[in-house]
């Protein structure tokens, strides 16, 4: 198997020199002339690096950088500057605005590949980067919700899973699985996006397989919940073959060996928040969360629940199916504690 490239994005004034030693170097490498190209290129790849001379045609480095480091989607990026002043206030305001490394021209190109590995190795060990979807993994979701855990501040954790999946695995193999994997890591960081209402607190993070973790707001839990159920109903189905859409299910084998019939993906969203309970550790988030999904895995369709716990009460939840406004909450079930 080809070894894959890792991918990165050029941006400077004058981009020729810098590609061609990258290329030679053995990268993909993408170009951009401006802030707002190198912003949406970056979008739509998902690069490993942004290199280059971040002034370049009037732009700020400490605003391209701030722009990055306050995007759901971008945020993880590692960006190297490339500048051509040694001034220390230069080498400053590209770190201090977010870059991960810099280098002064004129530079060692056996630096400057060094320098742009480094940043790349140091960017996948801090956030073990799901491959696939190239969230960050388990061990940034357990950081992030034990940075909540430690401000003290009110937050909301939705956890994210496929129903149906190994059916679909199973039908099409693992191929067209892992695109719908892909399918639903777009869907999850559209859903937190929604409509631009992203804040950079947001997080968003793939625990592995189909099991995506969302961190936000007590008060925009519910809307992105909503809002993932419905993307999954519109999107997903068109993953399946036209017979198994019209159909509306597919036979699979179950856990046992006997032939089932299965329906399309959905989706079950648990939001778990601290609202009426305080917790000690991400666990106690996770072990609730799991919870809350057992029980709508019982369920039928898209549908989300967040919990209504409180200190020394009896646990129950909350329920809404995909279709039903966020305003529309289904009779209180009653799970055990």
């Amino acid at each position: 198997m080809a070894r894959i490239l890792d991918k990165l994005v050029a941006f400077d004034s004058n981009p020729a020199p810098l590609v061609a030693r990258l290329v030679a170097r053995g990268y993909a490498v993408l170009v951009a002339h401006d802030a707002a190209q190198l912003e949406t290129i970056a979008l739509r790849q998902r690069p490993d690096l942004v290199v280059g001379d971040l002034s370049a045609r009037g732009s700020s480095p400490v605003a391209v950088c701030e722009r990055f480091k306050t995007n759901v989607r971008l945020r993880h990026v590692p960006i190297v500057v490339v500048t051509r002043r040694g001034e220390l206030e230069s080498k400053l305001a590209a770190v201090n605005g977010g870059a991960d490394d810099y280098l002064v021209e004129p530079y060692d190109e056996a630096e400057l590949v060094a320098r742009i590995n480094r940043a790349i190795a140091r960017s996948r060990a801090s956030l073990d980067a799901n491959p696939l979807t190239r969230l960050p993994g388990n061990v940034s979701i357990k950081a992030e919700v034990a940075e909540r855990l430690t401000t003290g501040e009110n937050f909301a954790v939705l956890f994210i899973d496929l129903d149906n999946f190994k059916a679909f695995n199973d039908r099409y193999g693992f191929d067209r699985g892992d695109e719908a994997l892909r399918v639903l890591g777009d869907i999850v960081l559209e859903a937190v996006e929604n409509d631009g209402n992203g804040t950079p607190r947001d997080f968003a993070g793939n625990i592995g397989g189909d099991d995506f973790v969302v961190v936000t707001s007590v008060d925009r839990a519910e809307p992105v919940a909503a809002r993932v159920c419905q993307l999954v109903d519109e999107r997903m189905v068109f993953l399946y073959d036209d017979a198994d859409q019209r159909a509306g299910f597919v036979t699979s084998v179950d856990r046992k060996g006997r032939d089932r019939v299965f329906p399309l993906i959905s989706v079950s969203v648990a939001i778990v928040t601290n609202e009426h309970c305080r917790f000690g550790h991400h666990s106690e988030v996770s072990a609730i969360g799991t919870e809350l999904k057992t029980y709508l895995k019982q369920l039928t369709g898209s549908c989300f629940m967040k919990n209504r716990r409180h200190p020394n009460a009896v646990p129950h939840a909350t329920a809404n199916v995909a279709g039903a406004s966020p305003g529309e909450l289904a009779a209180p079930a009653r799970l055990r504690g």
